[in-house]
């Protein structure tokens, strides 16, 4: 009897796992099905399907809304594949005009699709290349430009997308030419925190390449939006402040001395010493003040505005730090103050021993 019921049990469980067997072939063959059905909405020329591409142009709203789902799962399954028949079929333009519209189920589906196509690391962006994220780059400034109500969830969005496009050097130049600058530095007042950090994070971009990058945000007031950021209450704002602060900390002497000019040092200093700011935003400060070191070292006139924004005392403050990185540069920056011949040397020395 016993060994009939264990029998039995076997039995069932065999049926157990064959049903799971089952169900994981099934899911495999759906998926394959799915993917068959994607690529079937690209061309051998790389092109979208002619159906797809006018229901995208179509007043029907169904049409346009299943044709947008269409791409978006492509997008979201073979975004390498897509990204040069979305190109090619020019349906960038569509897309994002679609984010202006009052219809928010369109409106989420073309920011996925906008997500997508400009999605990845630092690297991948890179990847994109300029060729295919040229035509990006006029579509997004004109929506920027003429998009009034800036509560749209899609507007930071597209600022998203314009911040990774940036990442390209010549892709920057370009956004930079565009005059796209001063809007972006309107958007970095207080207000939409979301739309405030893309801002932020964007411009951040530009000051990470080259002197026309980094001067025409400046030249736009950028220095003046980030002594607010740099004191808000919106952590990720904070540390893109710092970022891009640091990033024009690098560049040349007179940009460095506009810092100290619009009071941006200091209160960067300050946050060396918060235990309660993030380690991030803590380590670009600290970056920030070993780069101004660095460079005092070569403009010695720079030693005593860094002494007047409290650096002696940064470096006491943060010494108490735990975080490897961030001792390491401290104690960099630290070692260029002492052994640099300056005048003041020894009263900034005092300072030291006295926080």
């Amino acid at each position: 009897m016993e060994s009939a019921t264990e029998s039995t049990l076997q039995s069932q469980r065999d049926d157990e796992v064959q049903g799971q067997e089952d169900s994981v072939s099934e899911v495999k063959t759906e998926k394959e099905l799915e993917e068959i059905e994607l690529k079937s909405y690209i061309t051998s020329d790389l092109h979208i399907v002619p159906e797809i591409v006018s229901a995208i142009h179509s007043a029907d709203r169904k049409v346009r809304l299943a044709a947008t789902v269409k791409v978006r799962r492509l997008m979201r399954e073979l975004m390498e594949s897509a990204r040069q028949p979305l190109v090619n079929s020019e349906l960038i333009e569509p897309v994002v005009g679609m984010l202006s519209f009052d219809d928010l189920e369109l409106c989420e589906e073309a920011a996925w699709i906008l997500i997508n196509f400009t999605a990845g690391s630092v690297s991948d962006s890179e990847q994109l290349g300029y060729e295919m994220t040229r035509h990006m780059i006029p579509v997004l400034i004109k929506f920027i430009k003429s998009t009034a109500d800036e509560t749209f969830e899609s507007f930071a969005e597209v600022l998203r997308s314009l911040s990774r496009i940036s990442v390209n050097k010549t892709a920057a130049e370009d956004i930079v030419a565009t005059g796209i600058t001063p809007r972006l530095v309107e958007l970095c007042v207080p207000g939409n925190d979301n739309l405030r950090h893309c801002a932020v994070h964007c411009l951040g971009r530009f000051t990470s390449h080259c002197e026309p990058s980094i001067e025409a945000p400046i030249q736009a007031g950028f220095l003046t939006a980030l002594r607010s950021c740099i004191n808000c209450e919106h952590d990720d704002t904070r540390l893109d402040a710092c970022w891009a602060t640091w990033n024009i900390a690098k560049s040349s002497l007179t940009h460095a001395q506009a810092l100290f000019d619009n009071d941006l040092v200091a209160p960067i200093f300050k946050m060396i010493s918060n235990p309660e700011e993030g380690t991030r935003t803590r380590q670009n400060a600290v970056c920030l003040l070993f780069t101004l070191t660095k460079k005092a070292k070569e403009h010695n006139e720079l030693f005593p505005k860094l002494v007047q924004a409290n650096c002696m005392e940064a470096f006491a403050w943060g010494l108490a730090s735990t975080h490897y990185h961030t001792l390491r540069g401290l104690l960099k920056g630290l070692k260029n103050v002492v052994y640099a011949q300056w005048s003041g040397r020894e009263e900034a020395l005092e300072r030291f021993k006295l926080s």
